[in-house]
């Protein structure tokens, strides 16, 4: 309990402020509205301060998951304008995408569950059996293997020489946003800015609730959003480079 009694001590508004920023992304399950928020909701705020993006078409989030929900389209596509901060109208739903908005990275290798396969799997079930009662198919349409993503090589993926694969495979979460190069106006700067989200969301409703319909998370999740600003004249200061302080475990030129 003693580090829980220095967070009193922390100075968090100074996290906060300024080129560089930090703030905690927590979920807490079935808690009454308040003025504080969490999961999806509160992930939302953070990102909504930030100087805005290009659209999602040419400027995507990478959502790097371990264990992929269960969730029907539509959270996903709500998941998703909360990641880009563009409205409904123009993102659209996540079957009807032309580009690629948000980038689901699933690792197969990974040994993560993949909810969305069981789902299909339990439905095929199913209509076996009411075809035999002579009962009307259920028919189920997802969109979401659209934007799905994998990495076959990648450092968490392969042990190192001499060191036992762990059992549970590949157990990461990052969600990242970067700005285009460029797009920082301190003269001579080459330091990837955006955001970085690091922590342990997995990627469904009951890891960050679902905004649109004000459900709250359900299970108990604790993450970080690292947001570094680019500077928008020669003599200001701008933040941290997010390569080097919050490396991705993945490699987006190998997607």
């Amino acid at each position: 309990e003693g580090w829980v009694q220095l967070l009193r001590f922390c100075k968090w508004q100074a996290l906060q402020q300024g080129p560089t920023q930090v703030h905690a992304i927590t979920s807490i399950p079935h808690l009454p509205r308040m003025d504080v928020s969490y999961g999806m909701e509160r992930l939302s705020e953070v990102l909504r301060r930030l100087p805005p993006f290009p659209p999602s078409e040419v400027c995507p989030v990478h959502v790097q998951v371990w264990s992929l929900g269960g969730s029907r389209d539509g959270w996903y596509t709500d998941f998703a304008i909360n990641l880009t901060q563009e409205k409904a109208r123009d993102l659209g739903v996540v079957a009807e995408w032309k580009g690629d908005h948000v980038k689901l990275i699933y690792q197969e290798r990974g040994r993560g569950p993949n909810w969305q396969d069981a789902k299909e799997h339990e439905l095929e079930v199913r209509n076996k059996i009411r075809h035999v009662f002579n009962l009307p198919e259920i028919r189920h349409f997802s969109g979401l293997k659209r934007v799905l993503w994998d990495e076959d090589c990648s450092n968490l993926l392969e042990a190192k020489k001499g060191v036992l694969p762990v059992t549970w495979g590949w157990h990461s979460k990052v969600m990242s946003r970067t700005y285009p190069s460029g797009s920082c106006q301190r003269a001579g700067c080459k330091r990837v800015h955006g955001w970085r989200y690091m922590g342990s969301h997995n990627c469904s409703q009951a890891c960050w609730g679902w905004r649109y319909f004000n459900s709250p998370p359900r299970n108990w999740e604790m993450g970080v959003v690292l947001a570094s600003l680019p500077a928008s004249s020669e003599g200001e200061e701008c933040g941290v480079d997010l390569d080097q302080h919050a490396p991705l475990p993945y490699d987006t030129d190998k997607l």
